[in-house]
């Protein structure tokens, strides 16, 4: 027997409405240096799309997945690239609880499909094709650090991993 439950949304949950962060806890975290580049967020996370189909049959309780993204930016000296990215992460469900879900940790693969992405949305005192192969060259880095505010702001939009 399936059923569609709608997840996520710090709001309320069980709505199933999409949620965006604006109180982004990360002072821990931020200002990062990746690469030798300073990087910061925008000014929220945002919830993009989401689905969770409940399968008690399942040994994982069902699956699903939902993409979180913001932006982000990079700043070295004069230069800075700024980035909209998102993040592909996984759904489980819980057999003798229909109610509970929960995040796996997402790829950091370049893979919009299943993993990380990112688009340059514009560079300052650096060409758009440096600040492609920066990126390129550094994603393993970068993505972790994207990854670990976005983690530490999940609950928020009523997830645990």
């Amino acid at each position: 027997m399936k059923k569609y439950i709608k997840s996520s949304s710090w709001k309320d949950q069980q709505e199933g409405h999409y949620g965006t962060v604006y109180n982004i806890d990360y002072d821990r975290y931020n200002p990062m240096e990746v690469a030798g580049w300073k990087l910061t967020f925008g000014a929220y996370i945002d919830e993009d799309d989401r689905g969770f189909w409940y399968d008690e049959d399942d040994p994982e309780g069902g699956f699903g997945g939902t993409s979180i993204g913001a932006i982000a930016y990079l700043e070295q000296d004069d230069k800075q690239i700024e980035i909209s990215f998102g993040i592909q992460y996984n759904i489980f469900g819980d057999r003798d609880n229909p109610d509970e879900f929960y995040l796996g940790e997402p790829d950091r693969g370049l893979d919009e499909e299943t993993g990380t992405w990112y688009s340059i949305l514009d560079t300052e005192g650096i060409d758009e094709y440096d600040a492609n192969e920066f990126i390129k060259d550094n994603y393993r880095e970068l993505f972790d650090a994207l990854v670990k505010v976005v983690n530490a702001n999940l609950y928020k939009f009523g997830y645990e991993l």
